[in-house]
């Protein structure tokens, strides 16, 4: 699939770099181009606004585009393409059974490593997990990864996943709005909703990032051509995203994520001001991801039935990407 079938396949190029540039450019270095992938979400499109409105890209050298995508299956269609050099942050379940397919793909560092969703619902007599047998709960597709973060949630706390039934909505976004509307019972959504439960007449009846610790939320990847071709531009890259993590869970940059939150999403600041809250809570960005959460995630896939045996961690990643990219922040 060439570029432009691609971009009209359903993806959205946004140029978020590009305005003024950091010492490292004024030094007369040139910049190096890197296509980033990432799913469509008030989170992302927050981080990266951070990232251009502080420079962080063009401190490592890099000139960035950003790809906005419906879902992470799109992405990897992307990746596979060489329209997109890294994905920044999705579930890597379809990535790992893509390689298994063949695809020439490495798993190359962590991103979310905790999943920072929340299971909500507007029904009041639902107070716990145990109230939604019987009930609807919007997902994703099966195979995708809100759908089987959902399905290991209840199984967790010794609740059959075939005592509820599964709705494919899309997005966390989506089920949301859903699961406010009433549509459905109960369905996860992200943080920036968090402490305003009420405003929307939801309540919470379980953390993702607490009940499931084990669960790799979310990592980075690229294609086996990437690697080769353009590995100390991914390396840079990811060492960008380290930088922005550190911003982020760091103290003092309450008003700047709240300012880039609206200005990147047309938000609620109070959304933006949850978030920020829960994201400092809960710290779930890294850029290490442990082979035993690869494992882990593999054993799900075989569990669920889209995996047929399990491959060779080194097989499957090349952390040497996400190692070098430390060294260099060191």
């Amino acid at each position: 699939m060439d570029r432009r079938n691609f971009l009209q396949a359903g993806v959205s190029a946004t140029t978020l770099l590009g305005m003024g540039r950091t010492a490292f450019a004024q030094s007369g270095g040139a910049l190096r181009k890197i296509v980033i992938g990432t799913t469509s979400g008030n989170s992302g499109a927050t981080l990266f606004r951070i990232m251009r409105d502080r420079g962080i890209f063009e401190e490592f050298g890099l000139d960035a585009e950003i790809l906005s995508v419906g879902d992470g299956n799109k992405i990897v269609t992307g990746v596979l393409a060489g329209d997109i050099d890294m994905c920044r942050a999705s579930g890597f379940g379809q990535v790992l059974t893509a390689i298994e397919k063949g695809a020439a793909l490495k798993v190359t560092g962590g991103a979310s490593v905790l999943i920072t969703q929340a299971l909500f619902t507007s029904r009041p007599e639902i107070r716990t997990l145990k109230d939604l047998d019987g009930k609807t709960i919007g997902t994703g597709a099966p195979g995708a990864l809100l759908h089987n973060m959902t399905t290991v949630l209840l199984r967790k706390n010794g609740i059959d996943p075939d005592s509820v039934t599964f709705v494919n909505i899309g997005s966390s976004n989506q089920v949301f709005r859903a699961v406010a509307a009433g549509t459905v019972d109960a369905g996860p959504s992200q943080l920036d909703v968090y402490d305003g439960q009420a405003r929307f007449g939801v309540h919470s009846i379980a953390d993702f990032w607490s009940e499931l610790p084990e669960y790799p939320y979310q990592a980075s990847y690229s294609s086996s051509r990437a690697i080769r071709d353009k590995r100390d531009t991914l390396v840079s890259c990811m060492a960008a995203l380290g930088r922005l993590y550190d911003y982020v869970q760091g103290p003092g940059l309450r008003d700047s994520y709240v300012n880039a939150y609206v200005s990147a999403t047309n938000g609620d600041p109070r959304d933006a001001e949850s978030q920020w809250d829960l994201l400092h809570r809960v710290k779930p960005f890294d850029l290490n991801l442990d082979a035993g959460k690869v494992d882990y995630m593999q054993d799900l896939n075989l569990e669920f039935g889209i995996q047929k045996k399990k491959l060779p961690v080194d097989q499957v990643v090349d952390f040497s990407i996400s190692a070098d990219a430390l060294k260099l922040l060191a």
